[in-house]
This record gives C-alpha cells, structure tokens and sequence, in this order.
C-alpha cells in the first residue's frame, strides 16, 4: 500500500546544535518501525550459524542527496540489491533517508545555474521500494543563498556545500532517535545515495564482498571501496603551490562508505559544528572539491582511512 501523507516533525525532533535548518517533516509509517522484522524476534541468538556468521550485527544504511530522477526505471537497482545483500547477510538493517522536496539540486554546483523547481521528489517510491526506516524531506530554500558566496574555486555555493555534511548528520540523529524510542544501537553505519546511476566515480559495494568487508572493520577507520578513498588518498600527492593533483588526491571518495558507529558520530558532529574552519583548512590543499573537507576531518580526528572491495 501507498504511504501515507507526511505529517509535520514534532518540535522536539529539530536539531538543537543547527536550528536554522529545522528538520521539514519525517515521512513515516504509522507503526513508526518499518525496517526488516528482526527487530521484533526476539534477542539475537548467541552463536551464528556459519551460514550467517553477522547474524548478531546491526547496520544503518544512511542515504542523502537529491534523487536525481533515480526512481525512474530501473535506475536504483544498485542500491535495491545492496540493500537486499544487507538484510540477508546481517541481524538488523536499517535504511534512513534524508532527501529533499524537489528531485534536483536548488544550490549552484559544479557548472550550472541555479535550475527550476523541476518535478516533486517520488516519496511513495523510496517509502515502498527501498523499506527504509525512517525518512527526513526538507525544503531547500533559495532565498538565504548568497549567490557570490562559493566554496573554493570549484563553483559550489558555500552553502550547497554545507548541505552534504548537513544532511548526513540530520539522518544520523534520525538514526539516533530510532534507536532511543526502540532501546536499539547499530555497530556499523554506511554512507549510500539514491542516484548512483549517474555517477561515473563511485557505486555501492559489489554484494560478494559485504560480508568479508563488514567482518574486518578496525576501530578509528573509515572504508571506501575500490579506489576511491574518501577524503583523498594519504598521503597527499602535492603540487609546488600546495593543492592535490587532480583527479582523485583528495578530492573524492564520498559517494559510499562505511565505518563502526562511534566513528561515524565523531566525523559528522565535528564537521557540521566546525564547518566554517574545517573548510579554511581544506581550502589550503584543495580549493576545487567540497567534498575534500572530510579529509580534513578524518586528518584531526586522527581516523584512518583505507578502502575494501
């Protein structure tokens, strides 16, 4: 069945640390639980069977960004078997979404104009089709956006920039907030979008290689895959004025990755209460890729970052 109409977040749920960016509305099932029914069988078993050596393990998958006409077709079927794998593989596997009203961006980005509204978000479709847990939409307004203001020389407005650690801290406390009314926690959170099939640098983790990776997870590390490390490889290949060569030193590996739970805590409280500084130390390496700044944050929170699969 269709979901329902989304109704308005109560005043308790907005975020304290940013309140001008209020979380808009949740988007949620009325039993307010609508993930994979592991969580109501019962306390986890003490021994796996080896056919299921992650049985006892919980995973978030956090996913945010524009959909990009990704509920088109079969577009988002990457991440419809990525998520699959999760919950065959693992005990619990929650999907939280953090998306926007409208399918595309309303900020500048790399080389276009600000575009019209375009056509409204597919929320049925991310409800029904993915089986998420929960799901945050907002309103993107233009009307507080300095259009002269970028980030860098990349022509990204600061504050279209903003919103990528933005968004992934507001599903996070999503996440956080599911896990306090269900006395719950997760060990492992990922990082995943719903437009995959346009981009040319960066996909979900291949499904043969789920369990190997989540098995081997060091503390204090952060995973991309293949490789595309995220923040940039380290050490930094520099030239004589100090920035990255291009393309990939420092500059990419955002699209997917994962690390334990406590580590992804760290990263996006940091980065959203220390924006405005960690994006004057980026621009001192890299003055072309916003998405370079948690590279800088993984570098002062002194948390590795390597790939697998």
């Amino acid at each position: 069945p269709a979901c329902p109409p989304p109704e308005r977040a109560p005043a308790e749920k907005k975020d304290a640390v940013f309140p001008e960016f209020p979380f808009d509305v949740p988007y949620q099932h009325p039993d307010e639980h609508v993930g994979p029914p592991e969580d109501y069988r019962g306390p986890s078993p003490d021994k796996c069977p080896t056919t299921k050596p992650l049985c006892r393990t919980r995973v978030a998958l956090i996913m945010v960004g524009h959909v990009r006409g990704a509920t088109e077709g079969n577009r988002m079927e990457t991440v419809k078997r990525f998520i699959a794998k999760c919950r065959e593989e693992v005990g619990v596997c929650d999907l939280f979404i953090h998306t926007w009203r409208y399918e595309k961006f309303m900020t500048k980005t790399w080389n276009t104009p600000v575009p019209s509204l375009g056509k409204q978000t597919d929320l049925n479709f991310l409800c029904r089709e993915l089986n998420c847990t929960g799901m945050f939409v907002e309103r993107q307004d233009l009307t507080n956006i300095d259009g002269n203001r970028d980030w860098g020389k990349g022509g990204v407005s600061y504050e279209g920039s903003r919103m990528v650690p933005y968004a992934l801290y507001a599903a996070n406390v999503q996440r956080k907030l599911h896990n306090a009314r269900f006395g719950k926690s997760h060990d492992v959170v990922f990082r995943i979008r719903p437009d995959y099939f346009r981009t040319a640098h960066g996909d979900v983790m291949p499904s043969g290689n789920f369990r190997h990776c989540v098995s081997n997870m060091a503390p204090d590390t952060v995973y991309g895959i293949g490789r595309y490390v995220p923040g940039g490889s380290v050490p930094r290949s520099v030239m004589g004025n100090g920035q990255v060569r291009r393309p990939w030193n420092g500059n990419s590996g955002d699209n997917f990755f994962y690390a334990r739970a406590d580590v992804f805590d760290r990263i996006f409280g940091y980065w959203m209460q220390n924006f405005g500084n960690v994006q004057e130390s980026t621009l001192k390496w890299n003055e072309l890729n916003p998405e370079a700044d948690i590279g800088t944050v993984m570098e002062r929170l002194h948390i590795k970052v390597t790939t697998c699969g």
